[in-house]
C-alpha cells in the first residue's frame, strides 16, 4: 500500500515537507479533538471542548520531530539489503511507537480532560489505544513513502550528470554538467560557465534545460540558469530583489518571476 503525504497535507507550495507535517498534525489534533468530544456524549456537559483540543494538541506535535528521526533510521538501514533492512525497518517502526506510546501514557495520565470518568485507563477510554496505535502505523508508512520517494529522486537527479560536448577552437571537448557554474544564454547561443574558462555552444536555453539535471539547475531568469551547487548566498537588491552571490565571486540578478521557484528549492534541500 502507497501513502503518500502530499494527498494528505494541504497543498501549500511555499512550505517545506516539514512544514506541511506540522501543519497536517495541527489539523489532524482538532479533527480527533472532535471525534474524541462528540463519541463521549455522555461527558459534554463536564467538559471543556478547548481543553480536549489541547491535549489531543500535545499528544500528536510530538510526531514532527519523527521526520528527523526517521531520515537518520533510513540513513542508517540504507547499507542493510532486502530482508535485513524490512527487519531494521519494522524494529525503527515499532521503536517510534514505542516512544510515542511513553509520552501518550505518561502525558494523558497526568493531564487528561477525561481523567476519573468511567472506564477511562491512562486519561482514555480503551477504544482509543486501538485507533492510536493503528494512527501511529499509518502515519509512519505514509512518512517512510514520502520520504523514501524525495530521496530516490534526490539520487536520480545527482545520478544524472550529463555530458555536453562543447568546442574550443578546433578542439572537441567534453563537459560533465557538474562542473558547469552557470549558463548564459543570447539567442541560439549559450554560454557555460566553468572553473576552466568559458565555452559557447549553439544550442537553446529552453533546450539545454531539459537534459540538466533539476535540483541542481535552476533558471533565476529567461536567460540565465545557475548550478546551486556553486550557489553561496542570496542578497537583496538595492530595488528589493534578490542577488544570487556564486562561488566565484559573481552576481547574477533573479528575476521577479523566479525568486519563488528558487527560494523553494533551496528549501526543500534544506527539509
Amino acid at each position: 500500500m502507497n501513502f503518500n503525504l502530499n494527498n494528505i497535507l494541504p497543498s501549500i507550495y511555499k512550505f517545506s515537507f516539514r512544514s506541511k507535517f506540522a501543519i497536517f498534525l495541527i489539523f489532524f489534533s482538532l479533527a480527533m479533538a472532535g471525534l474524541i468530544y462528540w463519541k463521549e456524549v455522555s461527558s459534554r456537559d463536564d467538559i471543556i471542548f478547548f481543553k480536549v483540543i489541547f491535549w489531543q494538541l500535545i499528544i500528536w506535535i510530538p510526531w514532527y520531530f519523527s521526520v528527523p528521526l526517521m531520515k537518520y533510521i533510513l540513513k542508517l538501514i540504507d547499507k542493510y539489503k532486502s530482508v535485513k533492512k524490512s527487519l531494521a525497518l519494522i524494529s525503527a517502526f515499532i521503536f517510534i511507537v514505542s516512544l510515542h506510546g511513553l509520552w501518550f501514557f505518561f502525558y494523558s495520565s497526568l493531564f487528561s480532560p477525561y481523567l476519573g470518568m468511567a472506564n477511562e485507563c491512562f486519561g482514555v477510554f480503551p477504544y482509543f489505544f486501538i485507533f492510536w496505535t493503528l494512527i501511529d502505523f499509518i502515519l509512519l508508512f505514509a512518512l517512510h513513502s514520502q520520504l523514501s520517494s524525495s530521496k530516490d529522486k534526490n539520487e536520480d537527479s545527482i545520478n544524472k550528470i550529463v555530458s555536453i560536448q562543447v568546442k574550443r577552437g578546433n578542439k572537441k571537448m567534453i563537459l560533465k554538467s557538474d562542473s558547469v557554474l552557470w549558463i548564459s544564454a543570447d539567442g541560439y547561443y549559450i554560454c557555460l560557465y566553468t572553473e576552466e574558462g568559458q565555452f559557447l555552444l549553439r544550442r537553446t536555453l529552453k533546450d539545454l534545460i531539459k537534459s540538466l539535471p533539476e535540483t541542481t539547475f535552476i533558471k533565476i531568469h529567461r536567460s540565465a540558469i545557475i548550478n546551486i551547487d556553486y550557489l553561496s548566498e542570496l542578497q537583496k537588491s538595492k530595488n528589493g530583489g534578490i542577488i544570487v552571490l556564486m562561488k566565484d565571486g559573481r552576481t547574477h540578478p533573479v528575476s521577479r518571476t523566479y525568486i519563488k521557484p528558487l527560494k523553494n528549492t533551496l528549501k526543500n534541500l534544506s527539509a
